[in-house]
């Protein structure tokens, strides 16, 4: 079936429309369009034509390994597996009668807003990785990506397996045990292998530098970073790129559908900002109120929504309840709020349900932790609404301050009072040796109020 945009032949089976009209999806363009009286095939086009993407791209890297590859890093013989698929002994186990909205694999959410959520993503969720690859990642297939997380994080199975062998590129993973906490691993690694993107969250960032800084300053085949899972602050940006003078691309994004907002080679960095909609995306920030799904004004803070056509986006959640009220019209809503500035850039301001409340207005995290992070005695912060008593919360900072570094409680509010309006100011400060994270990184901010709540003021 040819587009009917582009004329290209590359399309895939996209579903069905409300009337029972076959919809499909062009990977060139990355339109829909319809035909009606065009009978089912059997088998999934998509499918069969992703298995033959993958397997008649295939290629072997040369790496030149060290004589000495630490504890957990395992080596397979990747002319094997080609020649394996070469001659079929997989295909019979890979070939199944799918459609695009088969389910295709189940991953959990990280827990930092409760308990995790069953995510059921479909089989065209390759077809919405695109975007991703082409607009964050850049990826080719020369490239070797290092991936710094683990394999029950979607941002690790998308961009660090999916989107790597997609693209015949070479994927460098680490297994779990004493080697992740080794923070001289990472550096190791860039080192000694021909990494040219390197995924990871802001707070490994944050740990390389702090261990091993000067083992980054001379990356040769580094071609540029990628960060996710939170807010990048600026500062650390500029940290990551004065060391090793390669760019930093940051992209916003959560399991249910991936990330779909992000800087790049196409879209320079704003520090602050993780970038434009990717291309390809049908994006829009809507009211934070209820109501319709119409977009805000430019500036205007509001919850971003994304179209329910795009192909990244979930199935739904494995229990059917924590999926409903999750779209407005046609439109799913994130939770992510943020506001578009005159460029088109986002500006991530949290999620809808960390804002806070002070005199009547609603307060971001982030726009404290921004104003905190450029303390000159703060290495690391978090800002979140903690109950005094049953009738009072207070905006209550969590820091942790840098080595060797000394200040006190009305020091760090005084400071946020010559950048912020008083009512976002934090009323109380909580000094920490390190803030409680989950495996991927993200703040555990929902603990943070649990441990203090009743015990502040």
């Amino acid at each position: 079936m040819r587009c009917v945009n582009c004329g290209s032949s590359d399309t895939v089976i996209w579903g069905k429309t409300a009337r029972g009209i076959t919809r499909y999806r062009c990977r060139n363009c990355l339109k829909t369009f319809t035909k009606t009286k065009l009978k089912r095939e059997k088998k999934s086009r998509y499918f069969n034509s992703f298995l033959k993407w993958v397997s008649s791209g295939l290629t072997v890297k040369d790496l030149a390994l060290p004589e000495r590859l630490p504890d957990s890093v395992a080596v397979f013989n990747v002319n094997q597996v080609r020649e394996e698929i070469k001659h079929k002994k997989y295909i019979k186990e890979i070939k199944a009668n799918t459609v695009a909205d088969d389910p295709a694999f189940i991953i959990y959410t990280s827990g930092s807003m409760g308990i995790p959520k069953g995510v059921i993503h479909a089989q065209r969720n390759i077809l919405g990785r695109i975007p991703i690859q082409r607009e964050w990642l850049d990826i080719k297939n020369t490239d070797v990506l290092f991936h710094a997380g683990e394999l029950n994080w979607t941002y690790t199975l998308g961009v660090g397996v999916l989107d790597v062998f997609a693209n015949s590129g070479t994927s460098i993973l680490v297994g779990n045990g004493e080697i992740r906490e080794n923070p001289f691993t990472w550096a190791w690694v860039l080192n000694h292998f021909p990494v040219s993107i390197f995924a990871t969250v802001p707070s490994l960032y944050r740990r390389i530098l702090k261990y091993t800084s000067e083992q980054i300053q001379d990356l040769k085949y580094l071609r540029h970073s990628l960060s996710a899972g939170e807010s990048l602050k600026p500062n650390l940006w500029k940290q990551w790129t004065d060391i090793t003078h390669k760019p930093l691309y940051e992209a916003l994004g959560m399991t249910e559908i991936s990330t779909y907002v992000s800087s790049g080679v196409n879209v320079p960095t704003k520090p602050g900002s993780p970038g434009k909609p990717q291309k390809g995306r049908n994006v829009r920030i809507i009211s934070s109120m209820e109501g319709n799904s119409s977009e805000v004004k430019t500036g205007t803070t509001g919850i971003i929504a994304v179209h329910q056509s795009d192909p990244g986006l979930m199935l739904g959640y494995t229990n059917q309840e924590e999926g409903k009220n999750l779209f407005r019209d046609d439109w799913f809503v994130t939770g992510d709020m943020a506001y578009k500035d005159e460029d088109g850039y986002y500006w991530f301001m949290g999620r809808d349900n960390d804002l806070m409340k002070s005199f009547g207005y609603r307060v971001s995290p982030l726009e404290v932790e921004k104003i905190l992070e450029n303390h000159p005695a703060i290495q690391d912060c978090c800002v979140c609404e903690v109950r005094k008593n049953d009738e009072i919360s207070l905006i209550t900072a969590f820091v942790v301050l840098k080595q060797d570094k000394k200040t006190h409680k009305q020091s760090i509010i005084d400071y946020c009072k010559e950048y912020l309006a008083e009512y976002k100011c934090p009323r109380e400060v909580v000094f920490l040796d390190e803030l409680p994270r989950t495996p991927s990184g993200k703040i555990l901010r929902q603990q943070l109020q649990k441990n203090y709540n009743g015990k502040i003021g």
